[in-house]
């Protein structure tokens, strides 16, 4: 019997689940099954667009905003609105 094909076939058999693109160590402590991690920057916005209902309605709150019936622009950047 010969005991250097035993060894490598049992090795490869072996680190067969361990190959990089199958996350190995994410199995090993409960991740995923497929080894990427889930997105941190994935978009937390609906993918459709909004109704416009809904369109219409964000356009009154923001016109709220102004005095003298004029809506105001946008602020600069580190100021803060007085009321």
């Amino acid at each position: 019997m010969q005991l250097r094909p035993i060894l490598a076939l049992a090795l490869l058999l072996v680190a067969r689940p361990a190959s990089a693109e199958e996350g190995f160590l994410d199995k090993l402590f409960g991740g995923s099954g497929r080894g990427t991690p889930p997105n941190p920057f994935a978009s937390n916005y609906p993918s459709a667009p909004p109704t416009p209902e809904e369109a219409r309605a964000a356009r009154e709150r923001r016109a709220v905003r102004g005095e003298r019936g004029v809506p105001a622009g946008p602020l600069p950047p580190a100021r803060i609105p007085e009321e």
